[in-house]
């Protein structure tokens, strides 16, 4: 490759003498001599770069001075330029900045007229269906054709359509949640209402402390459903009067049962006396047949053997009072745990014809129907069928 740089040509050309020279020549500076040698080779070598750099500096120069002149005099005529071009151009941007700033400001007030359709969908979260019925009337009554939207028509029709379909959507989902609500809310109603009622059941073989007890809870039972109330007030009148008749017989009960427990001493009692008298003649007998024999130790004698056996009596009649006791706590405690397991079993029997009952009416038989058939049951009135408890 040839230099196109005139100035550089001479040591250019010199190049292939220097090849020629020294381009196969073994250097070695093992020897004084080698060493001087090669340095003066060196050396000659060397003065072609130096002049070439120094030439090139020159050139450098020279280069430099005319850029830098050339950048002056262009820098000098464009300043004349633009003293001239200066205002069309303030006047230009000035306008293009107002045109930019008005696009600016319409552009927003379309992008909040969409982000407005965009946000009825986070706000109908949780709203009922008649809200967000009439959200999607508020954003078809938007007509997205009237060209005041400008070049985001198409963007703002796009936006109507996703925001109806979402809020179509959730309102499929708002009514679909209402109605199962609705239904939810009615079986619970039912619910109630069959318990309510089969407190009555429950309530036949309660005694009339475990009645008043329901009582007191259904009063408790804050129910704003008319006919939840009705059926509290119903059940409540119906326990009331079961407890009235359940007091009246446990009364009686009571009370036959202390006139037995006073019959049942007054005999004991007279029994005790009638021994006790007995045993005083007995004693005067033998007293009255001693004396003739040993009056003093007869009657010493049959004083100790009275005195014994009053209290051999006393004792027996303290045993055996203690033992009726004994009977009695025993019976009362019995009585006490039969009421329980009574209880317990009535309470599950109740579960378990509840149970039935839930299952009766949900088959479709009607609901007094459905208690009489479980009472009679219950009785063993119907051949072949049984309640396992």
């Amino acid at each position: 490759m040839t230099t196109t740089i005139k100035e550089y040509s001479k040591t250019e050309s010199a190049i292939a003498e220097l090849k020629e020279k020294y381009g196969s020549l073994i250097i070695d500076c093992s020897t004084s001599k080698g060493l001087e040698s090669h340095k003066k080779d060196y050396r000659a070598i060397r003065k072609y770069e130096i002049e070439l750099d120094k030439k090139r500096k020159e050139l450098g120069e020279e280069a430099r001075k005319h850029v830098s002149n050339i950048n002056y005099e262009a820098k000098r005529i464009n300043e004349s330029l633009q003293s001239i071009s200066g205002r069309f151009k303030s006047a230009i941007e000035d306008r293009e900045a107002e045109i930019k700033e008005a696009e600016e400001k319409a552009k927003k007030i379309i992008d909040d007229k969409i982000s407005g359709m965009r946000d009825y969908v986070e706000q109908a979260v949780g709203m009922m269906p008649a809200d967000i019925s009439g959200m999607m009337d508020a954003v078809s009554a938007i007509n997205c054709n009237d060209g005041s939207f400008g070049s985001s028509q198409d963007e703002a029709s796009c936006a109507q359509r996703d925001v109806l379909s979402s809020l179509g959507v959730m309102l499929e989902q708002a009514i679909s949640s209402e109605r199962q609500q609705e239904e939810l809310d009615a079986s619970r109603k039912t619910e109630q209402l069959n318990s309510i009622k089969m407190t009555v059941v429950d309530a036949i073989d309660l005694p009339s402390c475990d009645i008043s007890t329901e009582i007191d809870r259904l009063r408790h039972i804050d129910s704003k459903d008319n006919s939840v109330a009705d059926a509290i007030e119903s059940t409540i009148q119906k326990l009331e009067k079961m407890h009235s008749q359940k007091l009246t017989e446990e009364t009686e009960a009571a009370e036959y049962e202390r006139n037995e427990l006073a019959k049942a001493e007054a005999v004991a009692k007279a029994k005790a006396d009638k021994e006790r008298e007995a045993l005083d003649k007995q004693i005067a007998i033998d007293a009255a047949e001693s004396a003739m024999a040993e009056k003093e130790a007869a009657l010493r004698a049959a004083e100790e053997r009275r005195i014994q056996d009053i209290k051999d009596a006393e004792d027996r009649i303290n045993k055996e009072n203690e033992a009726r006791e004994q009977k009695r706590l025993a019976s009362e405690e019995k009585a006490r745990e039969d009421d329980e397991k009574r209880a317990a079993n009535k309470r599950h029997c109740g579960k378990i014809n509840r149970a039935i009952l839930n299952a009766m009416i949900e088959a479709g038989c009607s609901e007094l129907s459905a208690m009489e058939i479980i009472k009679k049951t219950a009785k063993g009135e119907i051949p072949n069928l049984t309640i396992t408890y």
